[in-house]
Formats: C-alpha cells, sequence, structure tokens
C-alpha cells in the first residue's frame, strides 16, 4: 500500500501542477481565487464567509481578503441580512465571468481527454469518482 500510496500522490501533485498551468491560449478573465470562490457558490449556493473559508480550506481572513476583491470588482455580493452571517453570493457580471471562464476550462478539459481512448477516459473519471466517494466517506465517518 506505502507504493500505492506514493504513487497516487505523486500523481496528484503532478496533476495539480497541470491543472493550475494556465497555457497562453487560454484567455481566462478571472483570477484563481475569485474562480475557486465561484466554482464553490456555483456548486453550493450563497455561503457565508465561514463555511466559505471551511469549505475551501483557508484562512478566513485569507477568505475575507478574497472575497473582498471580488465584490470590489463587481463579482460578489454579501445578501443583505440584518441579523446574522451576511451570506456571499455571485453578481450577474460574476457569474457571467465564472462561465466564461468555466466553458474555456472545461474545453481544454476535453481536448486532453480527447487525447486518451474511451477505455482510459472513463477508467480515469471511474477512478477519480470512486477515490472522491471513499474520501467523502472518511470525512462524514470522522465528524460523526
Amino acid at each position: 500500500m506505502d507504493d500505492a500510496a506514493r504513487r497516487l500522490e505523486r500523481e496528484i501533485n503532478a496533476l495539480g501542477q497541470h491543472m493550475r498551468a494556465r497555457p497562453r491560449s487560454m484567455e481566462l478573465h478571472l483570477d484563481r481565487s475569485a474562480y475557486h470562490v465561484l466554482l464553490l457558490l456555483d456548486y453550493t449556493g450563497p455561503r457565508t464567509l465561514k463555511e466559505i473559508a471551511t469549505e475551501l480550506e483557508l484562512e478566513q481572513s485569507t477568505v475575507n481578503r478574497q472575497v473582498n476583491k471580488a465584490i470590489e470588482h463587481g463579482l460578489l455580493e454579501a445578501d443583505g441580512a440584518v441579523s446574522g452571517p451576511k451570506r456571499i453570493r455571485p453578481t450577474a457580471a460574476g457569474q457571467a465571468a465564472y462561465l466564461r471562464d468555466r466553458e474555456i476550462k472545461l474545453r481544454g478539459i476535453g481536448e486532453i481527454l480527447g487525447d486518451l481512448d474511451e477505455a482510459d477516459r472513463e477508467a480515469l473519471i471511474g477512478g477519480l469518482t470512486a477515490l472522491n466517494a471513499a474520501l467523502a466517506a472518511r470525512a462524514t465517518a470522522s465528524s460523526g
């Protein structure tokens, strides 16, 4: 198992490096932090700063800075909650920028997947699905 764990760690790190690299041909409009917050909100809906920090596994001060910068750029807004923490949600401009960048990223991923034969592509997706399910089950078990 140690060898498998080392090989998986190496591949996850390599994948992360490839995914963070931005080819010159990618005309992305959002910085990485704004994209990740908008991606999270797309999956989960509006969240408080604390929830965003927890879900992105970042310090709340880091999330505060990132969200405030995105608010200044008109990408995010806070609801008008009178009591309790404000919930952060995308603006129309933020949602449009996110969808534009997401389409560019998905095209790039699609091109890469096109380099794999169908069996390898399905094995990759199935393996990642199983890995994420195992991680989610472990997280649920440890929080319960």
